[in-house]
């Protein structure tokens, strides 16, 4: 996890912005000195203020501002102003992210203080352009003006000045995997703001060592340092300053898997980032997030905090931060085995890396994509990908564990390709930096034996003793180790047998539904082809037959004129052409593809069309405008569209009404039917109405397809209502009819 590179950059600037609350006062006072004031310079140097401390609050605003200086100072020809307005320039544009517009403008701030001989600016304007070019991976140039910066405070004697170089000195050599230098600059710079009593160099001091003596694997003095950090910035009410301390003292926590302390410290710089307005700093914290469930193996939840911190980096413009978030996503995907996700995450982050000149995190981003190939046993280009890590790294600078990653990724590929002398050369590379912190951590463990020989013969011979017993309490617990494992042995082999059997179980249990699925699928099949083929003998073989039927007599009923005879013949007629329309009724509903709800409601409009076309009665209809796009099986469909039919013809028959309404509406995934008339009514509690109107078959009709028939009638007429769940008449539940 590399957090110090990005986190000690942004407290370089911390150490120079005042709280929310002493800006916004600030602010509104000198914009209400602007706008009272007569003398020019004054205003020139006022909008130079104001723009500094818009600086931490609106970046445009201040853009705007500082250019609106620069201008007024070039009509004035009150050009020594030009430097600070420039100054402002620079440190907007790093925080957009535009390191090349913010190298032109501090360079252009350097040639105003040169001219006029202002050292103490020209120190200050070194600094920044050694951060920038730290920032982007130029190492050397950044060293360049951070000794040129040193050598202009000596000059003026500038103590806190001197201090902040020495720390910028460090940083720069911890950058570059030097460690000593880095160790002997930060002494340094914390030996000169102790001396002056600045306390926020102090705490910033502290957070540099920790990096350091945490890089080096000695989790407890760095933590030591962090917790002194943070207990003065949070005495100094320094939020950001703390925040930071909090997310450092998580990120040791989490590499010493303390996962619990770890979550509460994110969760004290969260409250922290939230309260204050930090949204910079929110997606350093969602990173913090997502590496602790990385690590706790819940994939989800890191997944979703990486790309909160992805998105928050977006959003605010953050493409070093942008880049980091994709990182964290690619090791998620492929702790995951989802090796596309990661190879596109790395390739992105790659991208960004060298576009934006972020060449120490390009270095990661390449060993990381070079290790996800080999996993995936693809080796082609490889060594291009790790060559080229190599050789930014040089320029950047990586610190001790990223340059273990790099040579560890070289050994695996040439192991890979069968090369084992390049892969040994690597090898060495490997041990000689892991000797390295060895030696270190070796030294650490010499001082504290040497305290304990210090110890009188007295307290030696108590050890001795207690030596004694612990070795017994390990011989005992050995043995009950041994009788625990070959319980757990034989606990895991009754386990294994009987999720085999379970296993076995379920995959027959799982066969056998398939294989019903299989089966109800053929019958369906097989229901479909007989109501087409069944349809099409009763159109092709009776339709024709009863059509020749309908036609003889209609001919023989015009050319005879026996009254008798006629009025057979015309009833024969009138027979045929009522087989012929239920005929076609029944063709339609055999019909699979008419077996849907808006079909269905269409052919029963159609059909009351029709009936109703010669009938001199008011017919309402009113049917809903949206209709659900279902399928119904082909009993319901029989069934609703007969009950409706003979509703319709027993209430033209035998109502003696002179309007009937008809309302079909679906709510709540039912359909109800409503006819209603101002007929003369009749009583349904005798039996013999009922059945002779046909009401028991519409009922039953109904109620064998799961629905609820109700009928209603009085001297004003008769309703007849019937609902049915379009869930139970759903075309799953279909039969064969």
């Amino acid at each position: 996890m590399k957090f110090y590179k990005y986190l000690f950059s942004i407290l370089g600037f911390l150490l120079t912005t005042h709280s929310a609350i002493s800006q916004s006062k600030l602010v509104d006072s000198l914009e209400l000195v602007i706008s009272k004031s007569v003398d020019d310079t004054n205003k020139i140097n006022n909008l130079i203020k104001l723009g500094w401390e818009y600086s931490n609050v609106n970046l445009k605003k201040a853009d705007s501002i500082s250019l609106l200086a620069i201008e007024l100072s070039d009509k004035l020809n009150f050009q020594i102003a030009k430097g600070a307005a420039y100054n402002t320039l620079g440190k907007t544009k790093i925080f957009q992210n535009k390191p090349k517009e913010s190298i032109d403008n501090y360079l252009k701030a350097a040639a105003v203080y040169k001219k006029f001989n202002n050292i103490k600016g020209l120190a200050t304007i070194y600094s920044n352009l050694g951060n920038v070019y730290g920032d982007i991976g130029q190492t050397e140039k950044s060293l360049q003006f951070y000794y040129k910066s040193l050598n202009a405070r000596k000059e003026i004697k500038d103590e806190k000045g001197l201090g902040d170089c020495y720390n910028n000195l460090g940083v720069a050599y911890k950058n570059r995997g030097l460690s000593d230098s880095a160790v002997y600059y930060h002494n340094l710079a914390l030996k000169i703001r102790t001396k002056i009593n600045y306390k926020g160099g102090i705490a910033f001091s502290l957070i540099n060592l920790s990096g350091i003596y945490t890089d080096f694997g000695d989790y407890k003095t760095g933590l030591e340092y962090m917790i002194r950090a943070a207990k003065i910035l949070e005495k100094e009410g320094d939020q950001r300053g703390l925040l930071m301390c909090l997310v450092n003292i998580a990120e040791s926590d989490i590499r010493i898997k303390d996962f619990k302390n770890a979550s509460k410290y994110v969760d004290q710089a969260n409250k922290i980032a939230l309260d204050g307005g930090f949204k910079y700093s929110l997606s350093i914290i969602f990173r913090m997030y997502a590496f602790i469930y990385l690590e706790s193996k819940d994939y989800q939840s890191a997944s979703q905090y990486a790309f909160k911190a992805y998105k928050n980096s977006r959003f605010i413009n953050d493409i070093n931060q942008m880049g980091l978030a994709l990182s964290i996503l690619a090791k998620i995907n492929t702790n995951q085995k989802n090796y596309y996700a990661a190879d596109t995450c790395l390739i992105s982050a790659i991208n960004m890396a060298r576009k934006n000149h972020f060449y120490s995190d390009l270095g990661s981003f390449l060993v990381s994509y070079a290790k996800l190939k080999i996993e995936q046993n693809r080796t082609d280009h490889i060594l291009e990908y790790l060559n080229e890590a190599e050789k930014v790294s040089s320029n950047a600078g990586l610190i001790m564990t990223q340059r273990m990653n790099l040579y560890d990724a070289y050994v695996d590929y040439y192991k890979k390709i069968n090369k084992p002398i390049e892969a040994l050369k690597y090898y060495e590379k490997y041990t000689n930096i892991k000797d390295s912190t060895y030696n270190y951590d070796v030294a650490q463990k010499i001082e504290q034996l040497q305290a304990v020989y210090e110890l009188d013969l007295k307290d030696k011979k108590i050890n001795y003793l207690q030596q004694q017993a612990h070795v017994k309490n390990l011989e005992l617990n050995e043995k009950t180790l041994k009788l625990q494992r070959r319980n757990l042995i034989i606990a895991i082999i009754s386990i294994s047998i009987l999720l085999l059997i379970i296993g076995v179980l379920l995959f027959t249990r799982y066969q056998k539904l398939e294989n019903n699925k299989k089966q109800f699928a053929l019958i369906k099949e097989t229901e479909v082809f007989e109501r087409r083929r069944i349809a099409k003998d009763i159109h092709d073989e009776l339709g024709s037959g009863l059509t020749k039927i309908k036609f003889i007599s209609e001919q023989l009923q015009s050319e005879n004129e026996d009254s008798h005879l006629s009025k057979n013949l015309k009833t024969i007629s009138e027979t045929v052409y009522s087989l012929v329309d239920n005929m076609r009724d029944l063709i339609w509903a055999l019909n699979p593809n008419n077996t849907t709800l808006d079909n269905l409601l269409a052919r029963i409009r159609e059909y009351c069309s029709e009936y109703m076309e010669e009938i001199h009665m008011d017919f309402v209809v009113n049917f809903p405008e949206q209709i659900p796009n279902k399928r119904i099986n082909n009993q319901a469909h029989r069934n609703i569209f007969l009950t409706v039919k003979e509703a319709l013809q027993n209430t033209v028959k035998h109502a003696h009404a002179t309007k009937i309404e008809f309302n079909v509406i679906i709510e709540n995934s039912n359909l109800t039917a409503h006819f209603k008339d101002n007929g003369i009514g009749f009583d349904v509690n005798k039996t013999q109405n009922l059945e002779s109107n046909g009401m028991l078959n519409m009922k039953h009709r109904i109620e064998t397809i799961g629905g609820s028939y109700q009928i209603l009638s009085g001297s004003t007429g008769t309703e007849i209502i019937f609902t049915v769940s379009l869930d139970t008449i759903d075309y799953q539940n279909n039969t064969l009819v």
